[in-house]
């Protein structure tokens, strides 16, 4: 069963910038994909968007890609799957328990246990 995306937004991930404040603490980045995703919880994120704190305007692009994303999905257009990389699904949904995430995590912590 082919299921086409539905929606596309920004989503947002914290990094280790490996710089420090002159007190010592360590500064903390942000950096953002632009995901699509559907109603049975796959996703995809765009291989070439990580617009980062280093970028001032990073989130504002970010935001302007996913709009561009969104219209053309809204346009009937598909999603190039040369740009795009699956992702885990969306947790809680339908995709998530089919996958059997929970029982690969499982399986990982025990490994490292």
């Amino acid at each position: 069963m082919k299921r086409e995306f539905d929606c596309a937004y920004v989503h947002g991930d914290l990094f280790d910038t490996y710089d420090f404040t002159e007190d010592g603490a360590p500064i903390i980045g942000e950096a953002w994909g632009i995901y699509v995703g559907n109603e049975y919880g796959e996703r995809l994120v765009h291989s070439a968007s990580n617009f980062t704190t280093r970028d001032r305007k990073g989130f504002e692009r970010a935001e302007r890609l996913a709009k561009k994303v969104q219209s053309h999905l809204d346009a009937g257009g598909e999603i190039n799957r040369d740009y795009w990389v699956a992702v885990d699904p969306c947790y809680g949904s339908q995709a998530y328990q089919d996958f059997g995430t929970e029982a690969k995590l499982i399986e990982w912590e025990r490994a490292y246990d």
